[in-house]
C-alpha cells in the first residue's frame, strides 16, 4: 500500500512539474514560456555546428525537426551563406540575416528596431 501511494504522489508531482516554465536567473519565468533566461551581463550559447550543405541535414539522430537553430562554423556551406545563424525549414538549411543585408529569401530576414 506504501508503495502504490508513493508511486501516484511522484507520478502527480512529475505530471505538475512537467507543466511549468523553466527559469534560469529568475525565479518567476513568465507563464507563456516554456524557458526564460534573465541575465544583463551574459547571453546564451546557440550550438555551432559546421554545415556542408544547406540540403543536407547532418545533425546527430536525423530527426530533420522543422525549427532546429544552430550556428554554422564553415564559411564554405555549399548553398549558403557561409558563417552565421541557420535553421532547419523541414527541407533544408535556412540563413538567418540583418534586414538590411542582402538576400534574395525574404523569409531568412530578421527586422529589428536597432537595424542589426
Amino acid at each position: 500500500m506504501k508503495t502504490k501511494i508513493t508511486t501516484i504522489v511522484l507520478i502527480l508531482l512529475f505530471g505538475f512539474a512537467k507543466a511549468q516554465s523553466i527559469g534560469v536567473g529568475t525565479a518567476t519565468p513568465d507563464a507563456s514560456t516554456k524557458l526564460e533566461i534573465e541575465d544583463t551581463q551574459r547571453g546564451v550559447l546557440i550550438p555551432r555546428v559546421s554545415l556542408t550543405n544547406v540540403n543536407t541535414f547532418g545533425l546527430a539522430g536525423n530527426t530533420q525537426t522543422e525549427g532546429i537553430l544552430v550556428y554554422n562554423s564553415n564559411a564554405l556551406i555549399i548553398g549558403g551563406n557561409g558563417k552565421g545563424f541557420y535553421y532547419w525549414d523541414s527541407s533544408k538549411w535556412v540563413a538567418l540575416k540583418a534586414a538590411n543585408s542582402t538576400t534574395t529569401n525574404s523569409e531568412s530576414l530578421i527586422y529589428t528596431t536597432d537595424g542589426f
